[in-house]
């Protein structure tokens, strides 16, 4: 899958692409490896739960193991693109929200609009990733 997205072109980024690593419907996750080229060298994952198993309650979680890429302008585009894919998250989520017609609930157990850097380890995104967690 190749990405484009809009600040790429004031940091002289081209598109990029990620490929699946996995894709579980059962377990309601996927993840991802970014190919040559991205910004970001490493994994993403994205997993839906229900945290109370309540028809309609879910709870949208993502982590990441990665760093910058091997390109020179990599680490400023890393912390440049920081705050922006927050906000592009943030945008996404809200319009399935919009169109769902759901309601946001805010559960501190769950809800870390600006990130939690630091709160998944290594081998959690990795175990997601491959599919290995137990």
């Amino acid at each position: 899958m190749t990405f484009m997205l809009s600040y790429q072109t004031l940091l002289g980024q081209a598109p990029f692409s990620v490929r699946t690593k996995r894709y579980d419907s059962q377990k309601h996750v996927i993840a991802v490896v970014t190919l040559q080229g991205h910004p970001l060298r490493g994994y993403r994952f994205w997993r839906v739960f229900s945290p109370d198993d309540q028809p309609g309650d879910f709870v949208v979680e993502t982590g990441a193991l990665d760093e910058p890429g091997p390109g020179p302008l990599d680490g400023i585009k890393f912390l440049a693109g920081q705050s922006a894919q927050l906000r592009i998250w943030q945008e996404y989520l809200q319009d399935a929200l919009r169109q769902s017609q759901g309601t946001e609930y805010f559960d501190p157990a769950y809800d870390f609009p600006f990130g939690l850097f630091g709160g998944i380890s290594k081998s959690e995104v990795l175990g997601e990733a491959s599919g290995t967690l137990l």
